[in-house]
């Protein structure tokens, strides 16, 4: 009969132990932040489902009437969610069908364009370029739209605001070194 050879546990300060805590501390920041803005939001909107929530208590949803199924039992009997006729679908058949019609075109056109524009031909760059184009536009204008309201002259969104407000007393250039 043979011995079980056991694994040798590594010291806290083996190399190996101090890549882990490198990697847990990488990982840490992201892992708070992906529970903050995803699964958070999607645990508390299942709970609130559960719950009698209107704007009459919207300030106090930890302490409002548990009412179980009764809200999806209401959405389902409700005449604009229901199939009706091919003609008045109701919301859910319309967005389900809505959902899958545009993914499936949009993958289509995409899959086409690039397989298009992966064939040598004359001007070939030029119309590569107006189709990054489409992705260009929304960060040059969100930056044009923050230099505007960050403006450290008196003409600036926010200078403007606090100055009214009398916050402070001259433009504060909030960009600079």
């Amino acid at each position: 009969m043979t011995a079980k050879s056991k694994t040798p546990r590594h010291s806290f300060n083996s190399f190996q132990a101090q890549e882990a805590r490198l990697a847990w501390t990488l990982i840490l920041p992201t892992l708070l932040i992906v529970f903050g803005l995803v699964l958070f939001p999607a645990v508390f909107s299942v709970w609130i489902s559960f719950h009698k929530v209107g704007l009459n208590n919207i300030n106090n949803v930890f302490h409002a009437p548990f009412v179980g199924f009764e809200n999806y039992s209401k959405v389902f009997s409700d005449f604009a969610f229901k199939y009706h006729s091919y003609t008045n679908m109701g919301a859910a058949i319309t967005s389900i069908i809505y959902s899958f019609a545009a993914t499936i075109l949009a993958v289509a056109l995409g899959l086409i364009a690039s397989l298009l524009l992966n064939q040598p031909f004359r001007g070939r760059g030029v119309l590569r370029a107006i189709f990054l184009f489409s992705y260009i536009a929304p960060i040059v204008s969100v930056a044009f739209v923050w230099r505007w309201m960050l403006d450290p002259k008196p003409s600036g969104v926010i200078n403007y605001v606090l100055l009214n407000l009398h916050l402070i007393e001259q433009p504060i250039a909030y960009l600079a070194t």
